[in-house]
């Protein structure tokens, strides 16, 4: 049945998303949510800001400069979090209860849908630096919503900082690495294992050989293998 629909699953799931992301914008309202990003914001600026100077006092109780210096910037970050969160619910809820309340849930709901857009595109910045779009899977490139995404990844990717688009490369020439890297151990690991295999059946040939013999005991030919085979391990 889902093959006669004109979407494929892809695109469900990216509709579930950005439809889940509006109406949770839209039960929160769009003064809350844009005074939440606001708060995370000025909650990771004060964090960076301070904890420098939070962190001799705590050194004084922890001896690593490290430790002390994560738990100032962590104890900072929820301080100022936890006030901006109380002052935006207090702010919200006096903008719900007026007259413009409806208009705020709207304007979040429309806020839900681009933040949903943002996420998607974003992971899809992220995900054509280690899969090209001609190595991603049918699924994904018949969604009727790619062009959308690609157009929307494409744009973000020219409004990004430029440190953001080096950041960016140096994903990409990681996974080019990562696969290199990859490829040759495993290739190493076959050529290992096939040697082995050689080695061991002209090992058990040998062995045979030695257990069908008289007492005399080797004879030349089994000198020759037994010490080609060890020339070659020792090659390898």
């Amino acid at each position: 049945m889902l093959s006669d629909l004109p979407i494929n699953v892809t695109d469900m799931v990216i509709l579930g998303l950005l439809l889940v992301s509006g109406l949770l914008a839209l039960s929160r309202g769009f003064v809350k949510e844009v005074l939440s990003i606001a708060g995370w914001v000025v909650a990771a600026f004060a964090a960076l800001t301070w904890f420098p100077l939070a962190q001799p006092y705590l050194q004084r109780y922890v001896d690593q400069a490290l430790i002390a210096g994560g738990i100032a910037f962590v104890v900072i970050f929820v301080v100022v979090l936890t006030l901006a969160s109380v002052l935006s619910s207090f702010i919200s809820r006096r903008v719900q209860g007026s007259e413009i309340g409806i208009l705020d849930r709207s304007l979040g709901f429309l806020f839900g849908l681009a933040r949903g857009v943002f996420v998607i595109a974003l992971a899809y910045l992220v995900l054509v630096q280690f899969m090209p779009s001609k190595e991603q899977p049918d699924w994904l490139r018949q969604a009727r919503a790619m062009p959308a995404i690609e157009y929307s990844a494409a744009l973000l990717a020219r409004l990004a900082p430029e440190d953001v688009g080096e950041g960016l490369a140096g994903l990409n020439d990681l996974g080019t690495e990562f696969g290199r890297v990859s490829g040759e151990k495993v290739e190493s690991t076959l050529d290992g294992a096939i040697k082995a295999g050689e080695a061991a059946k002209q090992l058990k040939a040998i062995t045979q050989g030695t257990d069908k013999r008289s007492e005399s005991g080797y004879t030349s030919g089994s000198r020759a293998d037994m010490n080609r085979l060890i020339q070659n391990r020792t090659d390898n």
